[in-house]
């Protein structure tokens, strides 16, 4: 007995359509060589058993085996699958998109698949092209097809998965480069976490660079460190004031130069606590606190942490451009340490 070329299987109505798997069960049998006598019972065979009793049950009161095979093939046609209506077919062709992770050659097969019960005749090119352009998902592509001239479907596949392809090994090549980076520079990332700040209890640099180097510990009263990392016991009250030496602070210097020890002595005894809301000033003692200061006619917003008031250089322009600057010395660090000049000071009636 000679052994069958290829496997046809049963039919599943649900995987399957049934012209599809007719082309396959007729090539099945040519493989084969089925002499037309024996086609009906190879047919029978092989469709599986709840196809069998379908056909069974279509073609009563005869029996399937008394049919031939075209008329077997053409019953199954009729029941699953009818005529197609060409607006459904069509509307159901347009609205194909790509979708998320399907590739290109999906894409395109899947429309083909879809154009054959459209009837677009000689339209189908330009119709398939259109479509596929409008429904790719990538915008670069499209506008790499868009320029093209004389574009084809053919054309426009063959473009759409050389930047597909050309997309993809650019996302390996950045991986790998990244991988590499990582490797060589593990041992310094792992060198740096070691190395904590004493002084400030940070990573981000060394203890000779760190901006509390020379500030006093709110804790121990001793220099050179933050409370935060201090390792003596806490103390409830500091002893003595620490010495500023010849850089003295900026608050002390802004004391000294706008005696701003006078003025809010005098001031913060009818002190409000506001909150600007539009053109109207109202009490609201959760919000911000807002001192309806009168300083060209500006209310300012309350820092009580804050060692010096400052401003940019754009508020200034903006609200204070007539009033003239006058020279300071003050030197001031941003938390993290960075140097930062002040312009000038702008002495004020408040």
């Amino acid at each position: 007995m000679a052994v069958a070329i290829g496997s046809i299987g049963d039919f599943i109505e649900d995987q399957k359509n049934w012209p599809t798997y007719v082309e396959r069960l007729e090539q099945f049998m040519i493989a084969n060589e089925i002499a037309d006598g024996k086609k009906v019972s190879v047919y029978l065979s092989v469709i599986g058993r709840k196809t069998f009793m379908l056909v069974r049950d279509l073609v009563a009161p005869e029996k399937p085996a008394t049919k031939t095979f075209a008329d077997l093939c053409e019953v199954l046609k009729d029941h699953l699958s009818p005529e197609p209506l060409v607006q459904t077919e069509r509307f159901r062709f347009h609205q194909r998109s790509q979708k998320h992770g399907e590739s290109v050659l999906a894409f395109y097969a899947d429309l083909k698949r879809l154009s054959t019960t459209c009837e677009f005749g000689a339209e189908l090119g330009h119709t398939l092209r259109d479509k596929f352009v409008s429904g790719l998902k990538c915008s670069h592509t499209q506008n790499r097809l868009i320029t093209e001239k004389n574009l084809t479907h053919k054309k426009a596949l063959q473009v759409a998965v050389e930047v597909e392809i050309a997309a993809k090994d650019t996302k390996v090549l950045q991986g790998k480069n990244t991988a590499n980076y990582e490797s060589e520079n593990a041992h310094y990332v792992k060198r740096d976490a070691a190395r904590k700040c004493y002084r400030c209890g940070k990573i981000e640099h060394h203890p000779d660079k760190c901006w509390f180097k020379e500030k006093y510990c709110l804790n121990c009263n001793k220099r050179g460190h933050t409370k935060f990392v201090c390792r003596s016991k806490p103390h409830h009250r500091r002893s003595t004031q620490p010495r500023l030496g010849r850089q003295q602070n900026c608050t002390r210097e802004v004391e000294k130069s706008v005696a701003a020890d006078k003025v809010a002595s005098k001031f913060l005894s009818n002190i409000q606590v506001a909150k600007v809301n539009e053109n109207e000033v109202s009490v609201h003692a959760t919000d911000i606190i807002w001192i309806p200061v009168k300083i060209a006619g500006k209310v300012m917003e309350m820092d009580t942490g804050a060692a010096v008031s400052i401003i940019s250089n754009k508020d200034y322009q903006k609200h204070f451009k007539n009033e003239k600057l006058t020279p300071t010395a003050i030197k001031m660090k941003t938390y993290t340490g960075e140097p930062l000049k002040p312009l000038g000071l702008l002495p004020v009636e408040v």
